[in-house]
């Protein structure tokens, strides 16, 4: 197991260190500006409008749901940075195996689709708040609104980086 320098000029490498920098930048957009993924004023119950459960556990759901958008975000943009990094590191020390590295591709692919989607969910309800002049809102809501495009452009390029995989 020796180190494979020429691994840093190969198309699989520079397509990982292009997520792994696209991951980071979300990241310091999420740390940077307090992004959030659960800004809804009162999400709303599946159900509820046919009095299908009762009102304790509407509350329940709508205590739980925030905490649990919030979950899924932050997982698409941790395992988007961990296996990119994993597998940039695999690349250099000859340790690839190419059906596991499509499988990780597809799974942190549709990760980050769910946690860009969620992002832009967010904070497209948000824009109409624009109106009333502040930078700072305005910044913040056009940042979350960038993070959940960078996010799907990381899918997007997990995605054709596992279909590059799949077809060699």
């Amino acid at each position: 197991m020796g180190c494979n320098p020429n691994a840093l000029t190969s198309c699989h490498t520079a397509s990982k260190a292009i997520n792994l920098a696209i991951s980071i930048t979300c990241i310091v957009l999420l740390l940077h500006f307090d992004l959030r993924y659960d800004l809804w004023k009162d999400p709303p119950v599946l159900g509820m409008e046919n009095a299908q459960m009762s009102q304790e556990e509407a509350v329940i759901i709508r205590e739980r749901e925030p905490i649990v958008r919030s979950l899924v975000g932050h997982m698409a943009l941790g395992t988007s940075a961990l296996v990119s990094f994993t597998m940039i590191i695999s690349y250099l020390f000859k340790c690839e195996d190419p059906g596991l590295d499509a499988i990780l591709s597809l799974a942190v692919g549709c990760f980050s689709i769910a946690g860009g989607g969620l992002t832009i969910e967010t904070y497209y309800d948000q824009l109409p708040l624009l109106n009333n002049d502040s930078d700072h809102q305005h910044y913040y809501i056009i940042a979350g609104i960038a993070m959940g495009a960078l996010m799907l452009l990381n899918a997007l390029i997990f995605f054709i980086d596992a279909i590059v995989k799949i077809r060699s």
